[in-house]
């Protein structure tokens, strides 16, 4: 059954560089826009600068992908020389992940956010 036209928009973040998951998805827009969605997508440098794309849609549905740019920058670093998969690079990322929470959230407060896989959920086990 296809949906009605402008009810939801899917948004996806990610990294081209992430050519295996993000790049393959994001190459499906026009499938998912023909089966009656908007599609949205950003990079995680261009939201972490604040650009955000306009989402007109009272429901959406959130895709994020692994931030890869972000982690090699930021969490396992050139210089790092420390253990790989420590606790400082879980909580590195898991600062990441709240940062990233509650930018959405902000971002879309007035909308219904559905997350596909929630940033937060690194917190539970």
């Amino acid at each position: 059954m296809k949906r009605s036209k402008n009810s939801t928009t899917i948004l996806t973040i990610g990294d081209h560089v992430d050519y295996d998951s993000y790049k393959k998805f994001d190459k499906e827009n026009k499938f998912i826009e023909k089966n009656g969605f908007n599609y949205k997508t950003v990079d995680y440098g261009s939201l972490l600068k604040g650009d955000f794309p306009e989402i007109r849609d009272r429901r959406v549905f959130v895709f994020i992908f692994f931030p890869f740019k972000y982690w090699d920058e930021n969490i396992e670093h050139a210089e790092y020389r420390g253990i790989y998969g420590n606790r400082h690079f879980y909580q590195k990322y898991n600062r990441f992940c709240k940062k990233l929470h509650n930018l959405l959230v902000t971002k879309l407060w007035e909308k219904e956010v559905f997350f596909i896989n929630d940033p937060t959920n690194i917190n539970k086990s």
